[in-house]
């Protein structure tokens, strides 16, 4: 049932629309993920709808981070490649705003693996294009910058069930593994 109704259209749907891509596009995807980031970072921020106790969970004023947290981690991942297949010496600043929004919005998400996911797939990828010289020096420190300004101003800005998610974070890279004896 899943894979009939769900799978096969999106896989359809996403190969149309990558046959069929054009500036025009581009730029309503681009505006369009603008208003939706925006709107969602700022509700978040303001009103920390989350419950981190409970997966699925829909409502207005009860969001799931789980879903929030996958869907702004692809937005990220989506304006990254955006952002870094830019060739033009000149920064296109909106780009850069976008991918900042997308990384607050990840933060603020508590999504713990999306977190990692997202610095961990961006270490690799600036690495894969500044090996392919596809990009310059500038574009890897301001990348770097916006995950760092992200995450600290959203360690400013969090509730306490944030700050509690966040720890958690830092508490499992000070695990030591330790042999097993049988």
């Amino acid at each position: 049932y899943g894979i009939l109704f769900n799978i096969i259209p999106a896989i359809i749907f996403t190969f149309y629309i990558v046959k069929t891509w054009n500036g025009k596009r581009t730029k309503a995807f681009l505006w369009s993920l603008f208003c939706l980031v925006l709107l969602t970072v700022l509700y978040v921020i303001i009103l920390s709808p989350f419950n981190y106790g409970i997966i699925r969970t829909i409502s207005v004023a009860s969001w799931s981070h789980v879903y929030y947290g996958r869907f702004i981690s692809i937005a990220f991942i989506v304006v990254l490649f955006i952002f870094l297949r830019d060739t033009n010496k000149k920064v296109n600043y909106g780009i850069l705003i976008l991918l900042t929004l997308t990384a607050m919005g990840t933060f603020t998400s508590g999504l713990r693996a999306a977190e990692i996911g997202i610095i961990l797939f961006t270490i690799v990828i600036l690495i894969y294009f500044y090996i392919k010289k596809r990009i310059n020096t500038n574009r890897v420190i301001l990348t770097s910058v916006i995950i760092l300004f992200s995450f600290t101003l959203i360690l400013f800005l969090s509730n306490n069930k944030l700050k509690s998610r966040q720890d958690e974070i830092v508490k499992l890279s000070n695990l030591k593994i330790t042999e097993i004896s049988s």
